[in-house]
């Protein structure tokens, strides 16, 4: 009979915080924000200098470039009013930078619902290198902009590239997913703690490095001179993947799975993860897993194919599909 008795209280103060919460809301005329501990505010800078690079520092904010439809330059930043921005133009750079201001425990919010972001806006469509440093934030690059260099530097948070790059394209990120599609890149490294890497109709010119301690890794529709990939946990997935060069890859535990792939030499070594795809042209096959099943091509022409694993299965055909 207790247990019933505190059902039953614990239903009453359900409904009467739920009526509470409504008429707060009511009060407020729907405007959840209003109960956030963080102040939220707009501010923006007018850039009136010209500059070719662009560099910026930032801690948890959302970073995204657009089109400013103007000829005119400007970052917008929404922020905690309890942070620090600036935007202007040293030498031939602009530098942005967002900092949260104040002691560490002065910055925690139990109830916000803002989310801090800086929007550049942009009158060209081409500029030098782009540098970005943050904590936590996504970055987005649109495929409106080129970069003679792009590095992104992220501890926590997405990076999603569409926008050409001239020369370097590098990624470094702790937790988080990178995601480049419709790209040309003199060359690219990416690199990843824990999160997803994926790489769509994108071109090459030079090496193409992918580093995934965990995660899945997938190309599809990639061409570049050479390829290295290497990782922890994770399965590889490349599709119409075609290197000049030579195509490097180890993985401890996670299978790789090439389909309608090609490269001049392959070196593939994997512990627990099977091996299985099809390539374009004959290969002369090296093949050994321990324990696992084999399962490739006879044939004696071609660029070398090295495939070993510990206990994964090796299946590989040859002929496009």
């Amino acid at each position: 009979m207790k247990s019933k008795g505190w059902i039953a209280a614990a239903a009453v103060l359900t409904v009467l915080g739920l009526a509470v919460i409504g008429a707060a809301l009511a009060c407020a005329h729907g405007d959840i924000n209003a109960f956030g501990s963080a102040k939220f505010v707009t501010e923006t800078v007018d850039i009136a200098e010209d500059f070719s690079d662009i560099a910026i520092t930032a801690s948890i904010e959302r970073i995204s470039f657009a089109p400013s439809g103007d000829g005119k330059c400007r970052v917008e930043f929404y922020r905690d009013e309890r942070s620090a921005v600036s935007a202007a133009v040293s030498g031939d750079a602009l530098e942005i930078k967002a900092v949260k201001e104040g002691k560490w425990y002065e910055n925690i919010s139990f109830l916000s619902f803002g989310s801090p972001r800086i929007t550049v806006y942009l009158p060209k469509t081409e500029y030098g290198a782009l540098t970005v440093s943050a904590d936590t934030g996504s970055v987005t690059l649109p495929e409106a902009f080129a970069f003679a260099g792009v590095d992104v530097r992220t501890d926590t948070g997405d990076v999603d590239i569409a926008s050409r790059v001239s020369g370097a394209l590098r990624v470094n990120t702790d937790t988080g997913c990178v995601a480049c599609e419709g790209i040309s890149a003199g060359s690219i490294d990416i690199a990843v703690s824990t999160g997803r890497v994926r790489l769509a109709s994108v071109e090459c010119a030079g090496s193409l490095g992918v580093a995934v301690t965990t995660g899945k890794t997938t190309l599809t529709g990639v061409t570049c001179a050479s390829f290295c990939s290497e990782g922890s946990t994770g399965d590889l997935t490349l599709e119409n993947v075609i290197c000049s060069g030579g195509v490097i890859i180890e993985r401890s535990t996670g299978d790789v799975k090439f389909v309608n792939c090609d490269g001049a030499e392959l070196d593939i070594t994997t512990d627990t993860g099977d091996v299985t795809g099809s390539l374009r042209t004959d290969k002369v096959f090296i093949v050994k897993s321990d324990t696992g099943r084999i399962d490739v091509p006879e044939t004696t022409s071609g660029g070398k194919c090295r495939i070993i694993s510990d206990t994964g299965d090796i299946k590989i055909s040859v002929g496009a599909n």
